[in-house]
């Protein structure tokens, strides 16, 4: 055999075991089928195989340089027989095992050979079954595609998968590529930016504030079902332990002014008094203290709804074929992301740990970042979103307004200094930018992190965590006096 051969000997071909959905081809459905897209993509051209004027006029020089024998003994392919030269040194060691035939397997092959001309063969992989190359390249000239599914083994999953040839017409519905980058004023870059002019950075400004508001269109709004039960906890929670504490205080300041139910004339106003403010003051604290409590229950339980919505969003979008999303991102960063090698953030920790210490307080002598790691959860891309050029081919001015072409050229002149200084207290100067040189790509990630919520320590642990540990030594000195008297005990009715 040859090394073709051998190849799809051993190819692995994954086929589904015919049942009721895939039925055993049959010469009846095949000559259907056959019909079917003759029907649908007109008839084929019954002279693809027969050789052109040009193939005719060729093979007349070749006959004409090199004789009629070489035009029969290569079968008119030219005067040198196309072969793989690794192959044919193999075929010279052994007959046995490299691959040369036997008498035995010449029988085997030729009545193989016998059984697949007798059988029915797919015309949608003429132009690709030829081993000749100049003969496949004229096979692949004259192929016409049309359009009908067919089964092949994936080379990545090695599983089946049904593949189509695209056709005149799909290629013609297909849309057309933008324009070039650096050819439309959206995309310049460089010297070419710096003359868009204002309309265009009006309409670039839109674009962005529009799809900016887009982009936050993506986190989806919570479960209301669920946010109404865990806002009608809390409010009851509230309601429960605001009144509940509220009696038991003013029980108690009850039974503290108690004694002083006796008293009579201004002693009596005066002590009432006091028992009434005092409920009064206690009240208002109850009252304040329960309305804060509730309010940021009720704001971390919205967030929390908020974050789990998008959450389940993101889960059931992973388990659709959703095109053109941020989930197969999602995905890969949740795979790479406890792969990551915490020693990876030592040069992070360790300029924390700089920054820190210079701005300790007395007490503290020294800090360190014990721990400092990832977490196994990643951050979630919300969106990717590909931006203007804007403005970024100009300076941004003192006055944080752009500067105009024209200052732009002349940004390399030395400026004469004012030596007078007046009106430069006036305004507030702003930071200035520099144009940006060369070609550039500008891209909106929209992405999140907030770990799963969790009551226990050992779900806490999975999250970005940073340990800090401060280092304060001192002294402590206590004084102790042992008094021979014993305490005295008053009793008051």
């Amino acid at each position: 055999m040859s090394g073709v051969e051998d190849v799809d000997a051993q190819r692995k071909n994954y086929r589904r075991p015919h049942n009721a959905h895939n039925p055993i081809p049959t010469v009846q459905k095949y000559r259907e089928e056959k019909q079917r897209r003759q029907d649908e993509y007109g008839h084929p051209d019954g002279a693809s195989n027969e050789p052109s004027t040009r193939d005719r006029l060729g093979d007349a020089v070749n006959v004409f340089r090199h004789g009629r024998d070489v035009e029969l003994d290569n079968d008119g392919n030219g005067p040198y027989q196309a072969r793989n030269k690794n192959i044919e040194q193999d075929e010279q060691i052994a007959d046995d095992h490299a691959g040369k035939n036997t008498p035995e397997q010449k029988d085997q092959n030729l009545a193989k050979d016998q059984d697949d001309e007798d059988g029915l063969q797919d015309t949608t992989e003429d132009g690709m079954i030829s081993s000749d190359p100049k003969q496949a390249r004229k096979d692949m000239k004259k192929f016409k595609a049309d359009g009908a599914d067919r089964e092949v083994t994936d080379p990545i999953t090695h599983l089946p998968i049904q593949i189509h040839d695209y056709t005149d017409r799909e290629l013609k519905s297909t849309a057309k590529n933008p324009p070039p980058v650096g050819s439309d004023p959206r995309t310049m870059t460089g010297k070419d930016a710096i003359n868009k002019s204002d309309e265009h950075l009006e309409d670039e400004w839109q674009e962005s504030q529009d799809s900016h508001v887009g982009m936050q269109a993506l986190f989806p709004p919570p479960s209301f079902d669920r946010t109404r039960s865990e806002i009608t906890t809390v409010y009851m929670q509230a309601v429960t332990v605001g009144v509940g504490a509220a009696a038991i205080s003013l029980m108690l300041v009850n039974t503290l002014f108690w004694p002083t139910r006796h008293a009579t004339g201004w002693g009596r106003q005066l002590w009432k008094a006091t028992e009434l403010s005092t409920m009064a003051v206690i009240s208002t604290a109850i009252i304040l203290f329960m309305r804060q409590w509730s309010e940021n229950k009720i704001k971390n339980v919205w967030d929390a709804e908020v974050w789990q919505a998008e959450r389940q969003r993101g889960q059931r979008l992973a388990k659709t074929q959703t095109a053109e999303s941020t989930q197969w991102l999602n995905s890969l960063f949740a795979s790479v992301w406890p792969l990551i090698n915490p020693d990876l953030f030592t040069s992070i920790s360790d300029t924390l740990e700089d920054v820190m210490q210079a701005s300790l307080p007395s007490m503290v002598r020294m800090v360190a970042v014990e721990d400092l790691g990832q977490g196994s959860e990643a951050l979630r891309i919300l969106g990717v979103r590909w931006l203007p050029t804007g403005g970024a081919a100009r300076s941004v001015g003192s006055d944080g307004n752009l500067k105009s072409p024209d200052e732009e050229k002349g940004d390399r002149t030395v400026e004469e200094s004012d030596d007078s200084g007046e009106g430069q207290d006036d305004q507030p100067q702003q930071d200035t930018m520099e144009a940006e040189d060369g070609d550039f790509v500008n891209v909106e990630v929209a992405f999140a992190y907030r770990p799963s919520t969790g009551k226990g320590i050992k779900s806490r642990a999975k999250h970005a965590h940073l340990l800090l540990a401060f280092y304060m030594p001192g002294n402590i000195k206590i004084r102790k006096f042992c008094l021979p008297k014993h305490p005295s005990f008053t009793y008051t009715s």
